[in-house]
């Protein structure tokens, strides 16, 4: 592992190192950005919240060099059924969330540092609102959005393109070092406009089982229309042996009017049942969650979004949950 650091930094300095530098003005913008909501539920939970906020700095060095730096303050993160059972923390955190450098030329790019990571970004991007709630992975804690390490991207065709990750593996909030890397590998195709087919692997060692994590994704987004659907897997869940999670995402919005979406989303999350065993060992967290709802555009820096929230766990002792949310990003 350590020689194949040292190649990729290797390769990494010599493209950097290979380009000459013309004249260019570096430039700079701020990041903020905030999700706020307001939220009745059945179980009687109700009030205002600012879930969180995002606060930073992107720095165009030269042609070929840039950076990044970002702030999160938030609630400790929870899983879907936890917050809508109300099971969330009032504390706010403030972490780190990106502080990397970028070098990109031509077809090849390479992040350094604390980066955003690609484990879900695609479906991310196509989902489109974050603000009011995470995409699957990010959502049940298969992967982190950042973590500390090195991501190369490579361009083979406009079609088709790969995506190296070797990454510390505790994410943003546990910065840690040790001889554990988590490595992944994503290759992703546009055979035609609006068509993405993705699939993402990665492989976390550990001192007897090594966790492996996949994502299968395939999405369409043209015009007024963004349907997606993935499948997640991952086997020995925290490297914990035969502790797997296993499920699907479906999610769609389409513009009806200038300004307004409608849009909608299914989750199922299940796990398996360990030897010995009556039920799943993660059946507490199991189960389905269904989003809808209509987004308002009013101007460009601000989303309005009234929906549904339900979560219906897999347990049949616990409580179904329902929630109203009008949730609202602004980013300036």
């Amino acid at each position: 592992m350590k020689k194949l650091m040292l190649a990729i930094i290797a390769v990494f300095l010599a493209c950097a190192t290979s380009n000459a530098q013309e004249a260019f003005i570096p430039s700079g913008k701020a990041i903020v950005k905030v999700h706020s909501n307001f939220h009745y539920g059945s179980n009687e939970e109700t009030g205002f919240e600012i879930s969180r906020a995002y606060l930073g700095y992107k720095f165009k060095m030269s042609k070929n060099w840039s950076g990044n730096v970002t702030l999160d303050v938030g609630k400790s993160d929870v899983s879907i059924g936890d917050s809508l059972s109300g099971n969330t923390s009032l504390d706010y955190t403030a972490y780190l969330k990106n502080a990397y450098v970028s070098y990109k030329s031509g077809h090849f790019s390479a992040d350094f540092g604390l980066v955003g990571t690609k484990i879900f970004k695609a479906q991310e991007k196509v989902w489109g609102h974050r603000y009011i709630m995470k995409s699957f992975q990010d959502e049940h804690k298969f992967g982190s959005s950042a973590d500390l390490g090195i991501i190369l991207n490579y361009e083979l065709a406009d079609f088709l393109s790969f995506d190296l990750s070797i990454l510390n593996g505790e994410g943003y909030k546990k910065i840690q070092s040790d001889n554990r890397f988590r490595t992944g590998l994503g290759i992703t195709i546009e055979p035609i406009e609006g068509l993405i087919i993705r699939e993402y692997v990665d492989y976390l060692p550990g001192d007897v089982d090594a966790q492996i994590n996949s994502a299968t994704f395939i999405a369409y987004k043209k015009d007024k229309v963004a349907t997606g659907v993935e499948y997640n897997m991952q086997l020995n869940n925290k490297t914990k042996g035969d502790h797997d999670l296993s499920g699907i995402s479906i999610y769609a919005s389409y513009d009806v009017k200038e300004k307004y979406e409608l849009f909608g989303r299914y989750d199922m999350i299940s796990s398996n049942t360990l030897v010995g065993e009556t039920d799943p060992w993660n059946t507490k967290k199991n189960g389905s969650a269904i989003v809808a709802g209509i987004q308002y555009n009013p101007v460009k820096y601000v989303k309005i979004a009234l929906n549904y929230q339900g979560w219906m766990p897999e347990m049949a002792s616990a409580d179904l949950e329902h929630f109203a949310f009008l949730n609202i990003e602004t980013t300036f």
